[in-house]
């Protein structure tokens, strides 16, 4: 999984951070519902990439 950062363009890729996602969860209520993968636009909680973003960032993955 790639980890885009704020100041990442096209043209320089010096923030972009390969990370390994070790959970996925969905949030029903007050409990958490461990799932495999989920499609775009969906709410998600990931365990693995949070010490790679200071504010802001985008998931990217090419397999599908």
């Amino acid at each position: 999984m790639k980890v885009l950062g704020e100041g990442y363009t096209l043209e320089e890729e010096e923030d972009v951070i390969m990370r390994e996602i070790s959970r996925l969860w969905i949030m029903q209520g007050r409990y958490k519902i461990e799932v495999d993968m989920m499609t775009a636009g969906n709410w998600v909680m990931i365990e693995g990439i949070d010490q790679s973003i200071t504010k802001t960032a985008t998931v990217y993955s090419s397999s599908a």
